[in-house]
């Protein structure tokens, strides 16, 4: 396995172990969204490409260790995180680790499947290949 870093903007004082297995492509890929179609399971926070992500049908893991004091300092979010997103939530970096050895089990579980599709059916109204002609047909 790889593990692929991208950095955002902000994180400059974020220091990636120079390991063979880890990568940090940050200064070669500007935009997220060039890595998602290559990458098979997503480790993000609160950022909003897990949405994005999620259009591929593969798992996100939510790593929030930092969520009690995100909250209180940084900013309020515009809906109930822990409620509105499938999860799996995680806090420590062991837990991270067996989330990650065991995607296939967890991603795969009906009640996992059960609320990712419903999330997905929540946030993603359109996903039936079928945008254009319906922008088409609104603009005529």
């Amino acid at each position: 396995s790889i593990l692929l870093v991208k950095k955002r903007t902000n994180d400059k004082d974020l220091i990636v172990p120079k390991l063979s297995n880890i990568k940090d492509v940050t200064q070669f890929v500007d935009d997220i969204q060039e890595l998602l179609t290559i990458t098979d399971t997503l480790i993000t926070d609160y950022s909003g490409v897990a949405f994005d992500f999620s259009l591929l049908y593969k798992p996100t893991i939510f790593f929030i260790y930092d969520y009690n004091e995100y909250i209180k300092k940084c900013r309020n979010m515009t809906m109930d995180f822990l409620k509105e997103m499938p999860g799996p939530f995680i806090n420590t970096e062991n837990e991270l680790l067996n989330y990650l050895f065991s995607v296939d089990k967890w991603f795969n579980e009906p009640k996992y499947q059960a609320k990712f599709k419903k999330y997905i059916s929540k946030y993603h109204l359109y996903i039936d290949g079928n945008s254009s002609k319906r922008l088409e047909n609104t603009l005529s």
